[in-house]
């Protein structure tokens, strides 16, 4: 997604809510961070889906919220996961890092049950190295409004 569709997106998003607060800079600039990388369809299509929740639907959605939707993010990790199993060519190193993390190779001696909880576990640590990622190559200015989040060049 490209900065204009962006500030059209949470534009729609405001006016969907006119009762509601507007999004400010800090918050539009999370949702810029987990969006980004998405294509404008995608996010959109997200967005439909929380305001189809009946109970979610009647508020403004968190970046959370709309990231829940977008399920192509699981299904593509879970694939680089799948990779693995099917002798293909990774060429991801988080992917290799997280896998060779979680027990290389040995994975692929596991019952079926065995490996989906390693394919869970594979998920979350991929999206979690991703939101690392994330935060740490958030703007200054961003970060020293993050609670907990400490200036380490002191």
């Amino acid at each position: 997604m490209n900065e204009n569709e962006f500030k059209t997106f949470m534009k729609m998003i405001d006016d969907q809510y006119p009762n509601q607060p507007k999004f400010n800079q800090t918050q539009k600039g999370f949702f810029w961070l987990a969006l980004k990388d998405f294509h404008i369809n995608q996010v959109v299509s997200s967005f439909s889906l929380h305001t189809q929740d009946s109970e979610k639907g009647m508020f403004k959605p968190q970046v959370c919220e709309v990231m829940k939707y977008l399920q192509t993010t699981n299904m593509d990790i879970r694939s680089k996961f799948q990779e693995f199993f099917d002798h293909k060519e990774v060429k991801d190193k988080l992917a290799i890092a997280i896998w060779n993390k979680i027990g290389g190779n040995r994975l692929l001696r596991l019952t079926e049950k065995e490996v989906d909880k390693k394919a869970e576990s594979f998920l979350e640590l991929y999206k979690q190295e991703i939101a690392k990622e994330k935060l740490e190559n958030l703007p200054k200015k961003i970060k020293q409004k993050l609670i907990g989040v400490e200036d380490k060049s002191r």
